[in-house]
C-alpha cells in the first residue's frame, strides 16, 4: 500500500472515530462530556443587547470555575466582578460599588446561577425542577437550551442557551422577556 493512500486510510479512520454518531449523542453524553472537564481560566468577549441603549455594549474578561464557586471578571471597557459562590452573589461594580445578595431573593439571578452551573459541572440533576431542557447536534456541536418553566422565572427570563464541541462551552446566550440579550463567546480555556 502507498503512503498516500495509507495516510488516506488513517485520516479517515481518525475523522470517522473522533466525533460519535448523532444517535449516540444525548443529554447524558452531554453531561459526562461537561462533567469530565476541571476547573478552568476561559476567556470571553460579550455583546450585551440592552432595550433602553440605543448602542450594544461589549465587553471582555475572563471567567473562573472552581467548583461550585462561579467568578466573572470583566476588564475592558470597565472593571466590574460577579462572583457567585454558594448561595451569595458578590457584586462588584466599575463606579467601586461592592453589592452582596442572597440568591434566594433573587429568583431570575438564582435561575441564571443554576444553568450556568449545571452547564459547566454537567450535572443537570437540578435542571428539570426549574427548566425545560432541549438539546440538539452532536459531540461536535451541540447546543442545549434551557426555558423557564417557573413563573417568577419566566417573568424575566425567556431561554438560556449553551453551545459548545464536546465537553467545552464555546458560547452562552442569555436572552430576557424584554429584548435584552446577553451573548459571552469563550474563548481556550488556560488550566
Amino acid at each position: 500500500m502507498t503512503s498516500g493512500l495509507k495516510a488516506f486510510l488513517i485520516s479517515l479512520l481518525l475523522l470517522v472515530t473522533a466525533v460519535p454518531a448523532r444517535t449516540d449523542w444525548d443529554l447524558q453524553s452531554l453531561s459526562r462530556a461537561l462533567a469530565g472537564q476541571t476547573d478552568a481560566r476561559v476567556d470571553f468577549r460579550e455583546e450585551r443587547r440592552v432595550a433602553y441603549l440605543t448602542e450594544n455594549l461589549l465587553l471582555s474578561g475572563y471567567v473562573v470555575r472552581k467548583g461550585d464557586r462561579l467568578e466573572k471578571h470583566v476588564l475592558e471597557p470597565i472593571t466590574e466582578s460577579f462572583v457567585i459562590d454558594g448561595d451569595q452573589v458578590e457584586v462588584e461594580t466599575a463606579q467601586g460599588e461592592y453589592y452582596r445578595l442572597d440568591l434566594d431573593d433573587h429568583p431570575m439571578l438564582k435561575g441564571l446561577a443554576l444553568a450556568l452551573r449545571a452547564g459547566l459541572s454537567g450535572d443537570f440533576t437540578n435542571l428539570d425542577d426549574t427548566f425545560d431542557m432541549h438539546q440538539t447536534g452532536d459531540a461536535a456541536h451541540w447546543t442545549l437550551h434551557l426555558v423557564p418553566h417557573k413563573d417568577q422565572l419566566r417573568a424575566e427570563l425567556r431561554e438560556v442557551t449553551l453551545s459548545g464541541i464536546g465537553g467545552n462551552i464555546d458560547r452562552i446566550r442569555i436572552e430576557g422577556v424584554n429584548g435584552d440579550t446577553s451573548e459571552m463567546k469563550m474563548g481556550p480555556a488556560e488550566q
